[in-house]
């Protein structure tokens, strides 16, 4: 890889220390290696397995001792190692030659001086995209602050889009000195292999340091809304790297002590709007008075395949998130739907992938909206946790303090992106229910995404994929007597995973295997139970009470007050979040980052306990809780021997997955659609 420092030359003068040029050098062999070797195939079946590479780097540098010291190597490894969700391995020599090392950045040949360093009040990462162009607004318009604006010049359309940005804040604010650095690849092998390139921000983050260093700062700034900063995942194929991790809190705490070890001074790296929506971000430039440089912005992913006409995708993460924000922000002028080469509100959206990404994007809105506790949100979405030891540490607070931040912003993201569901739909109301709405419309699809949680939440069974909004209703159901004759005299096998009560027998079996008929128990109403609500877990006391009908009373005394279930719940939950970043941290050698997880698993195990001995219960209650996890244990026992004795394979999925204990759980990783009725 090269590095054109030509943007530099014309700005500033003086020399680079030889640990920043190592660091530069480091960076753009990674990033050299990222680009020339593709990533394995995008099937998340293997836990991205096949996405993730394994690097290993010999480097010559100018101070290999101190490259070489195992803290500053693993500070390297490991923030590489997560940027990238990569494998990394280096090992530093001395360099050949120390003749041209150093980096000099000469005074400008055009004849103007260059600007005093003295006046550089802030370093900002520029990419032209309407967060970074945030950042600028608020320093250059609103506060009338000297910056230097650093960008990357990724292409000739991008390169244009930041020199019109720049000359509409120096005439709307203060002028910003701007430094365009060029990183070209001198061999064509490394030429388009690999797209993500996620290691590109080390890079930046390194030149932007040198640049902060040259001019007497210590502190660099990104501008990245929080939302796509964290990056929490809306739907399986955003697994680990796939979804940026450029300014994620990790990412940039990594920045921050590589950049204070390398300069033997305290550096600052820093989000502003760490807990900003892209709709508050938007919102403060059209605060500022600077609406009109919006249009010019751009936050497309696929920033390669932009043309004129269309400069960007419209379905990638980037471009949902811009739109949904700048329409909720009242900026549709801004961003008129003629940018997009599929406009998300007005095209019907044709890939899978597109669909999953947008649809998923409103289903987790509505999560976020509705998660209440602080418990809840780390269950259900255990990725946060890889950034709240950084944010403690940037924010100088605690990590239950950012976890609050944390879900205060994605519930405001949430209720805005809901907000903005309502009113597209209702502006298009007249078609919807005239039938003048093509059937793959983003809000079609949204509206019957959230039709089928519906009916599961109330208990309807789910819906079918591809029922449509103007269906007349469920065909009649047959007896269960006349189901299971039918199913058993067919012969054929199962559509979908059944278990059904067909008076004195079950009619049970997997999808895709024959059915089989296994005589009712005690046992097979408490598996169906569970069937029908996958996760949840039920009390022992309640399960016997509820066979019986009758109250769940201990004789003599009051109902018992029992576990807190919901807490249960969310402890397992956060446990196996916990295991599973630990297994992946260790995948990736980051055994500090692993040994915490898993520490922070075995408190919430001790919690989940203690929650389950349910501390202060009386004597009575616990000897009815005992009973009553005797008797359910015993039962499940019976109905899982007498399924196996019909059903193998049905009984090697249900035996591992139904925990017994003083709750009782069905809980597979990913939850399958069971038919429960005729």
């Amino acid at each position: 890889m090269q590095v054109n420092t030509l943007g530099l030359e014309k700005a500033l003068t003086g020399t680079l220390p030889p640990r920043f040029r190592d660091l530069i050098c480091i960076a753009a062999f990674a990033l050299g290696a990222d680009c020339g070797t593709r990533r394995g195939s995008e099937n998340v079946l293997d836990n991205g397995a096949s996405w993730r590479r394994d690097f290993r780097f010999v480097v010559p540098v100018a101070e290999p001792e101190f490259w070489s010291d195992p803290p500053v190597r693993a500070l390297l490894e490991e923030t590489l190692g997560f940027l990238s969700d990569d494998r990394f391995v280096f090992h530093f020599v001395p360099a050949a030659r120390e003749d041209g090392r150093e980096l000099h950045f000469l005074p400008p040949a055009n004849g103007r001086t260059f600007v005093p360093w003295s006046s550089i009040e802030e370093v900002m990462l520029f990419s032209g995209g309407m967060d970074s162009l945030g950042g600028a607004v608020e320093q250059c318009v609103r506060q009338k602050r000297r910056v230097m604006l650093v960008s990357h010049g990724s292409s000739p359309q991008m390169k244009k889009t930041q020199r019109l940005l720049v000359e509409m804040l120096t005439k709307a604010g203060r002028e910003p000195v701007h430094v365009t650095l060029d990183v070209t690849r001198r061999d064509d092998a490394l030429r388009s292999r690999e797209e993500t390139q996620r290691t590109r921000s080390l890079l930046f983050a390194a030149l932007a340091g040198a640049v902060a260093w040259m001019v007497g700062r210590r502190r660099v700034r990104f501008h990245e809304n929080g939302i796509i900063a964290l990056n929490l995942p809306i739907c399986g194929e955003l697994l680990g790297a796939r979804a940026t991790r450029t300014a994620h809190p990790r990412v940039l705490l990594g920045f921050q002590q590589l950049l204070s070890a390398v300069a033997g001074d305290p550096f600052t790296v820093d989000n502003p709007f760490q807990f900003s929506t892209r709709a508050q971000v938007a919102a403060g430039i059209r605060d500022a008075g600077a609406r009109d440089m919006l249009v010019h912005s751009r936050s497309c992913a696929h920033i390669r395949g932009s043309t004129i006409m269309h400069p960007a995708c419209g379905v990638c993460s980037q471009c949902i998130d811009r739109q949904f924000s700048m329409r909720a922000a009242g900026l549709e002028d801004e961003d008129p739907d003629s940018m997009y080469e599929t406009k998300l509100f007005a095209d019907p959206l044709e890939d899978p992938q597109h669909v999953k990404l947008a649809v998923g994007y409103v289903s987790t809105a509505r999560e976020f909206r509705k998660i209440a506790t602080l418990a809840e949100f780390e269950a259900r979405f255990g990725e946060v946790g890889d950034a709240l030891p950084a944010l403690a540490v940037l924010n100088n607070s605690t990590q239950e303090a950012m976890l609050g931040e944390i879900i205060e912003l994605h519930r405001r993201h949430g209720e805005m992106v809901l907000a903005e569901t309502g009113r597209q739909t209702a502006a298009r109301m007249p078609a919807l229910t005239g039938g003048n709405l093509h059937p793959r419309f983003l809000l079609v699809r949204v509206i019957e995404e959230g039709l089928r949680a519906s009916a599961e939440r109330f208990g309807e069974g789910p819906m079918e994929s591809g029922t449509t909004l103007a269906a007349t209703g469920p065909p009649p159901r047959k007896s269960a007597e006349d189901f299971a004759t039918d199913t058993i005299v067919s012969g054929k096998p199962l559509d979908e995973n059944t278990f059904i009560n067909a008076g004195s027998g079950w009619v049970v079996g997997l999808r895709d295997t024959r059915p089989k008929i296994v005589p009712d128990s005690v046992g097979m109403r408490y598996i169906a139970r569970l069937l029908a609500d996958p996760g949840r877990d039920f009390w022992v006391v309640d399960l016997v009470a509820e066979e019986k009908k009758v109250p769940a009373v201990v004789e003599g005394g009051d109902a018992p007050a029992g576990p807190n279930l919901k807490a249960v719940r969310e402890l397992r939950l956060k446990i196996e979040a916990l295991e599973a970043r630990a297994e992946e941290e260790e995948g990736l050698g980051s055994a500090l980052a692993a040994s915490d997880l898993r520490r922070r698993a075995e408190e919430a195990k001790a919690e989940l306990e203690a929650v389950l001995a349910f501390d202060g219960a009386g004597k009575e209650q616990m000897k009815e809780q005992a009973k009553a996890k005797d008797s359910v244990r015993k039962a499940l026992d019976a109905a899982i021997k007498a399924i196996d004795a019909k059903h193998p394979a049905l009984r090697r999925h249900l035996d591992p997955l139904i925990d017994r204990g003083a709750t009782v759980v069905y809980r597979p990783a990913k939850a399958p659609t069971w038919r429960l009725s005729p």
